[in-house]
């Protein structure tokens, strides 16, 4: 026996059918491309974070445009328990303050670096909070004997939550810093690429956004993949059983390199991270 249908009739149960199909592959948050994290770990690695107080302005050539969710109006009490708390729930084990000489000098900066440790013992428990001397220029030429010295007269290296590197505080300098090696004092300081690339410290440098490429240079989106190389980044670090798993950043902007709440990808970053550290002990 024949059944004929009308038109209508079978259009409304296909139609049906793939919008159940398509939320499904949609999501709550959005389509995600699927990752995969293995980690063959007796101990769990530390995890640190790049963080900066004041971040860097993302460049004009870059695209698309990029805000922070929501958008920060400086280092104010209101953004410094959000993003503790944040970092908290992450489990990052320590933070890394990058500022600028000049900005470490004046005294609104004490003030503030002082209200984010007491803010951090009950937002982000555990976690350590080291300064890294990172000019925005090159060239700059540093004594660490004058720079240690004025460290210590403001304490920067005895607030609650700094931290230790075998049992000592120290100060990190960033990069394009030419160091005057006079110190003689006996407080913690080093290089921070150097510490990094030290193979005792068995440390990992993990980028968000992958490096400019020759077909699309400035293509931000690109660069990303939609979380594929923050990924990929952190299944190497798994893969080379690094101890520390240095991620750059929370926000530098300058460098594309953020993985903060944003216009673009909203927080996909902390969910990877996240879901990366679901496959360690």
């Amino acid at each position: 026996m024949l059944i004929y249908l009308r038109p209508g009739l079978i259009i409304l149960p296909v139609l049906l059918l793939l919008a159940t199909v398509f939320s499904a592959c949609l999501g709550s948050r959005g389509f995600r491309p699927k990752y995969e994290f293995s980690a063959a770990y007796e101990r769990r690695p530390q995890f640190w974070l790049e963080y900066h107080p004041y971040p860097p302005e993302q460049r004009t050539d870059s695209h698309p445009r990029v805000r922070a969710i929501p958008q920060n109006e400086g280092w104010t009490d209101l953004r410094m328990k959000r993003e503790l708390a944040q970092f908290g729930q992450a489990g990052f084990a320590a933070l890394l303050l990058h500022v600028k000489p000049e900005i470490m000098a004046s005294e609104h900066f004490a003030e503030r670096l002082q209200k984010f440790h007491a803010l951090s013992s009950s937002l982000a428990p555990g976690m350590g909070i080291a300064l890294v001397l990172s000019p925005g220029v090159e060239g700059l030429r540093l004594s660490v004997q004058n720079t240690m010295q004025f460290v210590e007269r403001l304490g920067f290296l005895h607030l609650p939550a700094s931290l230790k590197v075998q049992g000592e505080p120290i100060l990190f300098f960033g990069g394009h810093i030419e160091l005057i090696e006079d110190y003689q004092g006996t407080k913690r300081q080093a290089s921070l690429p150097e510490f990094l690339h030290n193979v005792q410290n068995r440390a990992c440098t993990v980028s968000v956004a992958g490096p400019p490429s020759e077909k699309q240079p400035e293509d931000l989106a690109w660069r990303r993949k939609k979380g594929e190389f923050f990924a990929s980044q952190l299944q190497e670090a798994f893969q080379s059983k690094a101890r520390i798993i240095y991620i750059k950043s929370w926000n530098n902007y300058a460098e594309d390199n953020f993985m903060e709440p944003n216009s673009l990808d909203q927080d996909l970053m902390m969910q990877i991270l996240e879901l990366a550290q679901k496959a360690l002990p």
